[in-house]
């Protein structure tokens, strides 16, 4: 029988291997060259981006330093994503190494301010109009 501890390491190292490969597959096969990447559902049924949109295309542009490119398919995501990592990681290093990585240590309040920053943003960007159109991905 197993351990608790060699469960956990076991789905950590797991995780580890798939963001891995993850990476791997979105800085060597471009998404805009590539037909094994996901397709947005609720794009492909209604024609209207979700605050996701554009979020693959715009990591691409990232790992490979073309920042102006990932903002224009998602600025929400090149912005927001590395942000959120960077504060992910201080929480787990510096205030509680003990906690899971992916538990966000924030107030109820922030945690539903950045909530609503995501649903504005997703019905922003479905504005046809500038400057709320610059948000689309293209």
């Amino acid at each position: 029988m197993r351990s608790k501890n060699s469960k956990v390491k076991w789905v950590v190292s797991a995780t580890v291997v798939a963001l891995g490969i993850a990476i791997g597959l979105v800085y060597w096969f471009p998404p805009t060259e590539y037909d094994f990447y996901p397709k947005c559902i609720l794009y492909q049924t209604t024609g209207l981006y979700c605050p996701g949109c554009g979020g693959t295309r715009a990591a691409h542009h990232m790992m490979h330093g073309r920042l102006v490119e990932a903002c224009r398919m998602n600025i929400f995501a090149t912005l927001f994503l590395p942000s959120l990592f960077l504060v992910l990681a201080w929480q787990k290093l510096v205030v509680d190494p003990k906690k899971s990585f992916f538990t966000l240590n924030a107030s109820p309040r922030i945690q539903w301010s950045l909530g609503m920053a995501v649903i504005a943003f997703g019905i922003a960007r479905n504005i046809p109009l500038p400057p709320f159109s610059w948000l689309a991905p293209h």
